[in-house]
């Protein structure tokens, strides 16, 4: 396995690092999966990361529209 073969990230753990790292993994462009040992703990985490991009996207960068717009359904599976 090479970097350029990685399609599909999992996080482990959805708080401050965890939900950060998986904001970023999306952006790249990878598919991620986000996982914590509480619903709410992954919820709480998706609701960061949907609060970042929002924030991204009001200054101006039409990338961060389109990743907002398709958040969860294009880049993220959530196991609870």
């Amino acid at each position: 396995m090479t970097i350029d073969t990685v399609r599909r990230v999992a996080v482990l753990g959805a708080g401050s690092m965890g939900h950060g790292i998986a904001e970023v993994a999306a952006i790249g462009g990878y598919e991620v999966t986000m996982r914590d040992i509480e619903t709410d703990l992954v919820q709480d985490g998706y609701e960061n990361i949907e609060w970042s991009v929002e924030k991204l996207a009001e200054k101006g960068n039409s990338f961060f529209d389109i990743i907002s717009d398709t958040l969860c359904s294009d880049f993220f599976e959530f196991i609870f």
